[in-house]
Formats: structure tokens, sequence, C-alpha cells
């Protein structure tokens, strides 16, 4: 039977610390995460989201006004033990966009009990896996400008900084995925793989994006759902510096 783990919801509001495009400056600019936010169920998390987006439309301010940046939300287990200084251990992970859009989702986790053994090791073991992206979740492709949010859940970049990037590689699909593990159990022919073993190699490391950051200038890794669209138009002296950056990687 499988485990049954309760559950809740913790919702971040990332907003722009400047509420104005014209002044955003790229390559690099803050975002202040603020108002967490507890549900017990994602329907809870989704309607509340809605409601914000009704209320903005109904006072809709000049195109130049920005406010809102995303929405994390992260699924933490109750009655379990979870470290509150790792601040990226879920059970879920997703983003969302300002209008409450949901952008994209983990729906493995990146989580072990401190205690767990036998089977419990093997269930979160398995629960921990990454199976590869369904094509349309891989929005961007090589080539492609983002902007990739430092937040809990992207351990690879600051907490409340936005980067402005240059994609060199994409996820890997459930395909690419499939492939990937049948060359692993192929090369490990007669070890016992226990599904911790398999989390190990499996896990969400896989689920990046390789990225040159423009103002790092060498490849980093950003999760999938931590890459968005540019907030604002990219100036030709930019697009410039990180296609230069993509010719010299790819």
């Amino acid at each position: 039977m499988e485990k049954q783990v309760e559950s809740i919801f913790k919702v971040m509001h990332y907003e722009h610390t400047r509420n104005r495009k014209s002044k955003l400056r790229y390559p690099t600019f803050r975002v202040h995460g603020s108002d967490e936010i507890y549900f017990k169920t994602l329907e809870e998390v989704e309607d509340y989201m809605r409601r914000l987006a009704e209320f903005c439309n109904k006072h809709p301010l000049d195109d130049d006004y920005i406010d809102m940046y995303a929405y994390v939300v992260i699924e933490i287990p109750l009655n379990e033990e979870v470290n509150v200084d790792v601040l990226d251990h879920y059970l879920s992970f997703r983003t969302y966009l300002p209008d409450g859009t949901l952008w994209g989702k983990n729906d493995y986790g990146h989580f072990m009990p401190r205690c767990a053994i036998g089977d419990e090791f093997n269930y979160w073991g398995r629960r921990n896996q990454f199976w590869g992206r369904h094509p349309e979740e891989i929005r961007f492709k090589p080539g492609d400008i983002v902007e990739v949010l430092g937040c809990p859940g992207n351990d690879y970049w600051g907490n409340e900084m936005v980067d402005l990037a240059i994609v060199v590689k994409t996820p890997p699909t459930i395909a690419e995925v499939e492939d990937m593990r049948k060359r692993y159990f192929e090369t490990h022919s007669g070890f016992d793989l226990c599904d911790h073993a398999l989390s190990c190699e499996f896990d969400r490391s896989l689920d990046t994006y390789e990225v040159i950051p423009y103002s790092f200038g060498e490849i980093d890794h950003a999760p999938t759902i931590c890459v968005f669209e540019p907030t604002k138009k990219v100036s030709s002296r930019r697009v410039k510096v990180l296609m230069d950056l993509y010719e010299k990687y790819k």
C-alpha cells in the first residue's frame, strides 16, 4: 500500500522592489519575498491567487507599472521532521505567474526523513526521482534569453534575485530520461539498486536548464520552473553580449 503523507502548502509572494519597468535595470534586479501564507489544499492556494488577480484586474494601472513577479508554492509534509534551515526541502514545488496561472511544477519531492529505514527509505527514494519533462513543459530553447528567479527550491541562485541569462541546454524529456535509466541499469547490471540509490542518480539536479548568466559569464544551472520570460525588452547591446557567450559555449 502506498504511504499516505499529510501536507500543507506554503505560498510565497515575490514582488518587484521597483514598480516601473522603465526603472528596472538589467542584468540583475532584486525582488522582495513577502507574505508567507499556508493552506491545507492546492485548490485553496489557486483560489487565493485567482481572487488576488481578479482584484488587480479591477484596478488596472498603466502598462509601465509592475507589482508581483511570481508566486512560489512549496508543499511541506506534516508529522515529519523538517529541517527549517534547509529552505528547499519539499514534497512538491510550483511557480505561478502574477495572474495566478501555473507556470511549472515539480511533482517529485526533495525530502528524506532523518530516521527513514527499510520500506520507508525506499518510498522516499521513489518519490524523489525525476522522470523527465513533457515537451510542452520545456518553454525555452537554446539561444533564448530568459530570467532566472532565486527562491526556495532553487539553491543554485541567491534568494530574492532575478538574473538575466541565455539558455544553452534544455532539461531532458521523459523519453530521454527513460533512455538514461536504461543505460544506467545496463552499466550497473548485477548491482542491487534500491530506490534511494536511483533517486541520487535521477533527482532534481537533472531537471534544469543550462544557462549562462549575463553577470557571471560561465555556464550555470537553473531549475526548469524558475526560468521565466524577460520582464522587459532587453537592449541590443546586452543581447549581443549574451549571444557571444552562447556561441562560445554551445
